[in-house]
């Protein structure tokens, strides 16, 4: 299992735009907003575990397309 934690740029009242991101052997199994909660945000405590403070950029459409298929 990786977690990785997937910035955007924050929106224009500067609310931030990030998210956790779980998967296991590749495949997308979790995302979480993670708004100003830090890894708090991650809901179950192996996907907390699994983060190891990788981050990468990503677009303002990829976060909404990356929040879409957390519902």
């Amino acid at each position: 299992m990786t977690t990785l934690h997937l910035k955007a740029s924050s929106d224009t009242s500067g609310n931030p735009r990030r998210l956790y991101a779980a998967y296991v052997m590749g495949d997308l199994v979790a995302v979480y907003d993670e708004g100003y909660q830090g890894t708090g945000a991650m809901q179950k405590p192996i996907h907390r575990a699994a983060y190891q403070g990788t981050a990468l950029n990503i677009t303002v459409h990829q976060y909404y397309e990356l929040l879409k298929l957390a519902k």
